[in-house]
């Protein structure tokens, strides 16, 4: 059996959450997070959980930002712990001026081509037993792929997440440093969006 680790809501209890396509991104106002579309990071210090669903084992969810200076920010994926998201694992690719050029097997792992002039550095699943957290915003258990920090480059920079396994489930992706109010309302109202 293993341990569910209980933690203050790093990535859930946040200013700003996610709104629907290429335009930036709205502080308490809770959406889901579309493959479709591009979410646009305005201020890449705020805390953002983003929550989504991979549909299609193909699809790619981007993040896009533009920090005027380098900034390290932790990142963690998280997938609800249930039996049938037990080999869901999704990662993320930080895609950006300055970065290195991908490995071949990076490149292979990598659900689209870079971008002229773009490097990456691509996150890992993470270890094959994956650290349970308890999200006590949510009271919701979720395995999570480990916090990590990462230095995001100045520029045009996007952050991919797909499921190179192509498994389909929900996840969320914490970024992000600085935390400020919640819209309470918002949450209660949307519950079904927050607490899978």
């Amino acid at each position: 059996m293993s341990r569910a680790r209980c933690r203050l809501p790093l990535a859930f209890a946040i200013g700003s959450f996610l709104v629907a396509s290429d335009a930036p991104v709205q502080a308490h106002q809770p959406s889901g997070f579309d493959a479709q579309r591009s979410v646009v990071l305005e201020d890449p210090l705020v805390s953002y959980a983003l929550y989504g669903e991979i549909k299609d084992g193909g699809d790619v969810f981007e993040i896009r930002m533009t920090p005027k200076t380098p900034v390290a920010l932790p990142v963690e994926v998280l997938v609800p712990r249930r039996d049938e998201l037990a080999e869901h694992r999704p990662i993320f690719a930080i895609v950006g001026p300055g970065l290195p050029a991908p490995t071949d097997a990076q490149r292979a792992l990598l659900p689209r081509a870079l971008p002229d002039g773009m490097g990456v550095v691509v996150a890992s699943e993470g270890p094959a037993y994956r650290e349970s957290i308890f999200e006590s915003f949510t009271r919701r258990v979720f395995w999570t792929n480990g916090v990590t920090a990462y230095v995001i480059p100045a520029g045009d920079v996007r952050i991919w997440i797909w499921s190179p396994r192509r498994t389909s489930g929900k996840f969320v992706i914490g970024i992000g440093v600085e935390e400020s109010g919640i819209d309470l309302g918002n949450v209660v109202d949307n519950w079904g969006t927050y607490a899978y």
